[in-house]
């Protein structure tokens, strides 16, 4: 925290969210307090926070929440669904407090410019659950 100050930094990435059970690993609730102070710490610092965390989905319409997932402002789901014999990534952004979001999954890919997200695409691998219910 001295460091974030005495540097005056403005973005923090967190891999990964783990490292607050290590720390906090006695109880929930001790975790839960550790991350809640860590983020007003953050917000209060002006410090923009990007936390990831790795979470087993199985259907997107049946995600499992975590104690800490409310604590962030915002959600956003990366992960792969399946696409006959392969995968396709999509992301999908589940909460964003305080602002207007697409509730849909969207394809994306990670090439060595960055992530480019297809926003006007149904992956392919709903479009065959889009045919079906017509």
């Amino acid at each position: 925290m001295n460091l974030i100050k005495k540097k005056k930094i403005k973005r923090v990435a967190l891999d990964s969210i783990t490292l607050f059970k290590y720390v906090y690993g006695k109880s929930e609730l001790e975790f839960r307090s550790g991350v809640r102070d860590f983020l007003i710490n953050m917000k209060e610092l002006g410090v923009t926070l990007l936390v990831t965390s790795e979470k087993g989905i199985n259907d997107l319409d049946r995600i499992n929440y975590e104690t800490q997932d409310f604590l962030f402002e915002g959600l956003i789901f990366l992960t792969k669904i399946r696409r006959g014999n392969s995968f396709e990534r999509v992301i999908l952004v589940l909460k964003m407090r305080g602002q207007d979001h697409l509730l849909e999954a969207f394809p994306f890919v990670i090439k060595e410019g960055g992530i480019t997200v297809f926003t006007k695409q149904l992956p392919f691998s709903l479009m065959s659950n889009e045919k079906e219910t017509r």
